[in-house]
Parts: structure tokens; sequence; C-alpha cells
């Protein structure tokens, strides 16, 4: 099959199909079925679309949405595969699916792109929409959790492999655990020996997807029995003595430590298994084929060869994508843990794992020593103001603008004519100024404008 051959042979959706979600019986073996009417549902919105358009045309002012309102939802947070992974700084969901439920942006059938993919959430509200998806992002992490979230699979062969890989890991003899930052640090010795025969045992699976499925399950129990303290996204350890023996969180912290002496890795991770078997079986097969690149600057994905193709020009009907934000997020930092555990990147390589994301925070010195514009006269004036005080943050809020342009440059590469583009961006904080990313966003799509990009609308 040649480049993206499969988007050419996926039929249109009809505009009378319906969008149909089951959700398990509590009895282990019977479905509630209930089915929204796409066109009610797309007829809707579209008027509430038309209608925010036209009040923001009126004085070209922000508008105030409420997205969980207008997206009601009485299964959220955990509708769909959405929760079938923890991954910091996730988009809200109701956001992509307002813009996805409506017929004036997109349309069944049409291709949806999220360059900033993260775990997956604008991919798999396409999918369920029925639209074609295709994500970016650096992390290898994010981009194992984003395909595996839209890959329907059968209980039963599920099932199967978590009771094959846990007998198998039972039984294992040692294992070498792989290069994990300072695994001694974060793990208990009984939780090592077993992470590391129930890792040997998976990547044992030759179903490709399936064993994703389990290295998803297994990535969502390295931090769980770990003594990262699991309120924090990026790994804080757990320390006994940081309250006072009053404090209900000294309590809490040292119940947490104890129970992690004796915790049983193969239980927690046919606990976590079964949660997102059944998660997966809410997708009831509506789903279609998505790819997941490595860059936003460069839009290129795997073919059935194994290939990098480039993305073709004017192919995306729209974009929705929330942006990481200027140090804001530490990504790879926050997934170190997993990703070692993984093999997806070892310690050594963390560093440069980061250098190719958007928004880092690590630069050499001599990196920052000779200023950096990032060509926004707004944005420069404020950050010469930050060089006085820490020329670092201004040289990475630098290199974040002037990255965030070249991705933006290829958005509109890819972008057909008068396809539609979502921003969701706020507004952060460089050494305690304002620094108005929504602002910033906005000269970019002034310049892209020169290129054939209008803006519609800003976010506050």
């Amino acid at each position: 099959m040649g480049e993206y051959e499969w988007l050419r042979h996926i039929p249109k959706t009809k505009r009378d199909d319906v969008l149909t979600r089951r959700s398990r019986g509590n009895d282990n073996s019977t479905y509630v079925t209930s089915t929204i009417a796409v066109d009610s549902r797309a007829q809707q919105t579209d008027r509430t679309l038309r209608s925010l358009l036209k009040t923001y045309g009126r004085d070209e002012r922000a508008i105030s949405v409420n997205f969980r309102r207008l997206v009601p939802n009485s299964d959220y947070p955990d509708y769909a595969t959405h929760l079938i992974h923890p991954y910091p700084a996730k988009l809200l969901p109701h956001i992509p699916r307002f813009f996805l439920s409506n017929d004036l942006l997109s349309r069944p059938g049409d291709l949806v792109l999220d360059p900033f993919c993260g775990s997956g959430t604008v991919l798999l509200e396409a999918v369920l929409s029925k639209r074609r998806a295709l994500g970016a992002d650096a992390n290898p992490l994010a981009r194992l959790i984003s395909s595996t979230k839209v890959t329907p699979l059968t209980h039963r062969v599920l099932r199967k492999a978590v009771a094959r890989v846990l007998q198998a890991a039972k039984r294992g003899d040692d294992s070498t655990p792989p290069d994990v930052v300072n695994l001694n640090y974060w793990f208990y010795p009984h939780v090592i020996r077993q992470l590391s025969a129930l890792r040997r045992a998976i990547v044992q699976a030759r179903h490709r997807p399936t064993r994703n499925f389990l290295l998803v399950c297994f990535s969502v129990c390295v931090r769980r029995v770990s003594r990262a303290d699991p309120r924090l996204s990026v790994p804080v350890r757990l320390n006994g003595d940081e309250y006072h023996s009053s404090h209900r969180f000294h309590r809490v912290t040292h119940r947490r430590l104890q129970r992690l002496k004796r915790t049983n890795v193969f239980k927690v991770i046919q606990g976590v298994a079964e949660a997102n078997i059944s998660r997966l079986l809410r997708l009831n097969g509506a789903t279609l084929p998505v790819l997941v690149g490595t860059d936003a600057r460069e839009l290129a994905f795997p073919t059935t060869n194994g290939d990098l193709r480039t993305l073709r020009q004017n192919s995306v009907r729209l974009a929705i994508t929330s942006p990481p934000y200027a140090g804001a997020q530490k990504y790879v930092r926050a997934t170190s843990l997993n990703l070692g555990w993984l093999e997806l990147c070892p310690s050594s390589q963390l560093r440069a794992a980061e250098r190719e994301c958007i928004g880092r925070e690590h630069y050499a010195k001599v990196e920052y020593e000779t200023p950096a514009e990032a060509c926004i006269a707004a944005a420069d004036r404020r950050l010469r103001q930050v060089r006085r005080d820490n020329p670092l943050r201004a040289h990475i809020a630098s290199v974040y603008l002037n990255e965030m342009s070249q991705a933006i440059h290829e958005l509109w590469r890819v972008i057909k004519p008068g396809g539609h583009v979502v921003f969701v961006a706020g507004d952060n904080h460089v050494t305690g100024r304002p620094f108005r990313t929504s602002s910033t966003g906005t000269s970019r799509a002034r310049r892209a404008s020169a290129m054939g990009f209008r803006q519609t609308a800003p976010r506050r």
C-alpha cells in the first residue's frame, strides 16, 4: 500500500450514520447501548458555533466560553479511553469534541490533525466523530499512548495476553532491569524484580497492538509502584518526614510508603489491565487508522513499509491543537521513569530527548550568552526586560517562539484552502512577568495571514 493509501480507501461516513457508544454492564456479560444521531448533534453545535462567531464579529472582543456546559458529558472524566494512561497537562476533551461536533469546520471522513497531540485527546475525539486523524509528538511515550487508545482489540485476546504475561513473569528467572534514571532511588528492590520480570514477559508478545496495550498498562504501573509523589506530575520522591507528625499528609505519606514496601506489582498490573480492557470496549469499533509522527515542525508519518513520508500539502481540513508553553511543562522529566522502563529512552539520553521538544528548559550557558530575538516586537521588548534578570529564561522563551513559528509555517503548508485551525492557548509568567502566549500567537497569526491564514476568534 502506497503513501497514505488507507486515507483514500476509507469511505466517507454517510450523513444518516449514528454514533453508538457501548459500556460493559455490571454483570460483566451484557452491554448497555445508547445512540446519538450525528446529524442532530452537528446541527445543534453548528447553531452554537455560528452564534459565537457572530457575537465575536460585532466588536472582535474575546468571548468567555464554558466548554463543560457547551458539551455536557455525564461519563466525564472516564469515558471512551481517555483515562487509559495519565499524562501531564491533558487537554479538556470537551474542547475538541465541540469543534468536531459540527459541519462548519469539518465533516465525517475529513482529515483532522493535532501537531502537538500529547496522549491523543484530539485524536480520540476525532475518530469518535468519524474523522480521520493524524498526530505528532516528540515524546515517544505520548505516541505509544495516543496510538493505543484508538486501537480496538477484543477483550478475549487481551485477557488471554494478560494471563500469559502474568504466568510467564511469576515463573521467570531474575531479569536485568533496563536503564532507568536513579533506579534504586525510586523503587524498592522487590518492585524492581517484579517490574523487570513483567517487562521481559510483555516484550515477548508477538502481536504488536496487543504488546502496545500491555506496555501502556505496564507504564501506568511504573508510576503507581514508584516512590514518586502521585500528586505531582514530575517525579519527586515521597518523604515521610516532610510533614509534622500531626499533619494529615504525614499519615498519608507513611501509609503509602508502607504499602509500597509490600505491594504486589502483578496484582497492580492485573487491575490496571482489566480497567483498560473495559475502556477499550467503549470504542465499539468506532475508530479509523491513526498515524503519529514525531515533530510538528516537519510533519512526516510512517508508511506501511516503515518509511517516513512527508505529509502532503493541502491535505488537512481541520487542525485542533494545544501547543506546549515555554518551559511550563517538563514532559520528558515528568515521564522519565516510564521512558526508562519501557526502553524508549535510557537515562543517558533523556537530555537529548528533551532537546527535541518545543518549550524545553535546559540549555548550556554558551547557548544563551548571545541574545536570541523572537522577531515579534511586543515579545522582544518583554524578553529584553527578562534578560536583564535571567538570561536563561529569556532564551527559553525566544527559542520557543521561533520554533513555534516553524510549526505554524508547517501547519500552513498542510492545511487545505478554506480549512480551519483551532489553537488552544493560555498565558503564563516568565520570571514573574506576564507572558501573553495568546498575544504572541495572534502576532504569528497576523504574519500567517499574509500566507492565507485568517483569524476568526481568540481565546483567553
